[in-house]
C-alpha cells in the first residue's frame, strides 16, 4: 500500500467516525460541560496554590491559560472570574471543595465519552470507577499546571545561578530561551496527548495518541487565531445575542477546539484501526505463503 493511501484512509476513517460518531453534537456537548467547569476548576486550582503557600502562582497559572484562549475570550472570562475567586476565599477548602473537584470533573467525562465512541466501546467499569479517575485527573491536572508554572517563573533565576558558578555555552542559552518561547504550546501537547492516553483504552501503544495529540493542538492554536482576527474585524456578536453575546463567543471558542478533540480522537481510532488491518493482511499473507 502506497503512503498516499494510506494517509487517504486513515483521513476518511476520521471523518467517517466523526461524522457518524455525531462529533458536532458531541462538541456541542463538551462546550457546555466546558464551561460549566471551567470556574470550579480555576477555584480548585487556586484552592491547591494557596494550600502550598502559592496563591500568587496559581493567578499567573490562570492567565498563562487564559492566554491560549483569543483575547476577546480571555477578556469575556477575566472579569467574573476575578470575582469569583475573590469570593472563594479560604474557606474554599472545606467540604465545598469537594462540589467543586466534582463539578470540574464533568469536563472530563464529556472528553472520556467522546474518545469511548472514537474507538467504539461501551462503559465496562462501573460509573463511580470513572467518576473517581476523572476527579484523580482533576488533581492532577491541576498539580501538573502549578508545577509548570513554577517551572517557568523559578526558570530564569535558577538559570542565572546556575551560569553565575557554571559558565554555561552560547548554544545552551539560545536552547532556554527557544524552550521559554514554546513552552505554553509544549504544555497544551503534554496535556492534551495526558488525555487521550488517561482516557483511551489501556492496550492501545502509546504511539497511537500522539496523532489526535498534533491534531488538536493545531485546531486549538488556529481557532485562537482565527477566531481573535475574527472577532477583531467582523465581530458584531452583539447584534445577534445581544448582552449574552460574551458568553456565546465563549461557548463557541469551546466548541471549536472540543470539534478538534473529538477529530484527534477520531484520528487517533483511525490510526490504530489502520495498523491492526495492515497487521491482519501481513499475516494472512505468511499463511498463504507457509500454505504454498
Amino acid at each position: 500500500m502506497t503512503r498516499a493511501r494510506m494517509l487517504w484512509r486513515i483521513a476518511r476513517g476520521t471523518i467517517v467516525g466523526f461524522l457518524r460518531h455525531e462529533g458536532p453534537i458531541m462538541a456541542g456537548h463538551m462546550a457546555f460541560l466546558g464551561l460549566l467547569s471551567l470556574f470550579p476548576f480555576f477555584i480548585f486550582l487556586m484552592a491547591l496554590a494557596g494550600l502550598v503557600g502559592g496563591t500568587e502562582l496559581g493567578r499567573q497559572a490562570i492567565e498563562q491559560m487564559l492566554a491560549a484562549a483569543p483575547a476577546e475570550v480571555s477578556r469575556i472570562i477575566a472579569k467574573p472570574l476575578k470575582e469569583v475567586l475573590d469570593g472563594a476565599g479560604k474557606g474554599i477548602l472545606t467540604f465545598g471543595i469537594l462540589v467543586v473537584i466534582w463539578t470540574a470533573a464533568n469536563g472530563i467525562e464529556a472528553a472520556r465519552t467522546a474518545i469511548r465512541r472514537a474507538y467504539w466501546r461501551r462503559p465496562i467499569r462501573a460509573a463511580w470507577s470513572r467518576r473517581l479517575e476523572s476527579l484523580a485527573l482533576v488533581f492532577v491536572a491541576a498539580t501538573l499546571i502549578l508545577i509548570g508554572m513554577a517551572v517557568q517563573v523559578l526558570g530564569p533565576v535558577g538559570w542565572r545561578l546556575l551560569n553565575d558558578f557554571v559558565p554555561m555555552p552560547s548554544f545552551l542559552e539560545m536552547f532556554w530561551q527557544w524552550l521559554r518561547f514554546f513552552f505554553s504550546p509544549l504544555v497544551m501537547f503534554a496535556a492534551l496527548y495526558g488525555t487521550y492516553f488517561a482516557l483511551s483504552p489501556r492496550r492501545i501503544a502509546p504511539q497511537f495518541r500522539l496523532p489526535g495529540a498534533v491534531l488538536a493542538l493545531c485546531v486549538w492554536i488556529a481557532t485562537a487565531n482565527g477566531l481573535s482576527l475574527y472577532l477583531e474585524y467582523f465581530g458584531r456578536y452583539d447584534i445577534t445575542y445581544g448582552s449574552l453575546g460574551g458568553v456565546m463567543i465563549v461557548l463557541i471558542f469551546l466548541y471549536l477546539i472540543g470539534m478538534g478533540f473529538i477529530l484527534g480522537a477520531e484520528l487517533n481510532a483511525a490510526c490504530v484501526r489502520h495498523a491492526l488491518m495492515m497487521k491482519r493482511q501481513r499475516r494472512r499473507q505468511m499463511e498463504e505463503g507457509s500454505k504454498a
